[in-house]
């Protein structure tokens, strides 16, 4: 690269100072995490939701092989996150998405079983334990230790929680695109005003004879193009 085509970190306003944590962190994209953080935010707010959402995103990442990680990073209370690939070779990066879409692929089928079979009661357990602690009549070495133990059920989940979603997202934006090449259209976001209202028991809605709608008439294109 040239030095004119290099990338250059942006100036930072006099008013908004920055202490990086090391000096690469500088040259990093970073962006406000506004999902689970919309606000300013407590240093124990931003340390939970680092443990919780920054732990549970990359622990799945790594359950699915998705070649990217996110670090989160609290500046001037506001909490800000950067996603990067975890490899910058082009062959690293084809093998990790071919091992993800496989994985991935793996749970479309099965969300409902693995969250009724799996998922929801582990959070239920966890659950259970958490209430059935005696919190007024525990000494002060139990409370430390439940303590602990809560801050370990609670990033446990929110791994279920993105192991629960990222599936979903994927699947969402599968969809998408198939209702674009089959329907056609110029609403972005008719294809999921198909899935709204659906429910994790059974998929009863109202919206689920639109669906049928569409998968029968796209069956019928594919059988004609065939």
């Amino acid at each position: 690269m040239t030095e004119s085509t290099m990338p250059k970190p942006i100036e930072l306003p006099p008013d908004f100072p920055v202490a990086w944590d090391h000096p690469d962190e500088a040259h990093r994209f970073w962006e406000r995490e506004t999902m689970h953080m919309p606000g300013q935010s407590t240093m124990l707010d931003a340390e939970l939701m680092r443990r919780w959402c920054d732990g549970g995103f990359n622990a799945a990442c790594e359950d699915f092989s998705m070649p990217v990680r996110n670090t989160y990073k609290r500046v001037n209370s506001y909490v800000y996150q950067s996603i990067l690939p975890v490899s910058f070779d082009p062959a690293v990066l084809e093998a990790l998405g071919h091992e993800a879409q496989e994985r991935l692929g793996a749970t479309f089928g099965r969300q409902i079983e693995l969250w009724e079979s799996e998922r929801l009661p582990e959070i239920r357990e966890m659950l259970d334990r958490w209430r059935a602690f005696d919190l007024e009549g525990a000494p002060d070495d139990e409370l430390i230790d439940h303590l602990h133990d809560t801050y370990a059920w609670s990033e446990r989940a929110w791994h279920v929680h993105f192991l629960t979603v990222f599936p979903v997202i994927v699947s969402m934006s599968l969809f998408a695109d198939f209702y674009a090449e089959v329907l056609g259209g110029d609403d972005p976001y008719s294809a999921f005003r198909l899935l709204q209202g659906q429910r994790m028991e059974g998929y009863r809605s109202s919206s689920k004879p639109a669906s049928w709608a569409t998968w029968a008439y796209a069956y019928s294109a594919t059988s004609a193009s065939v």
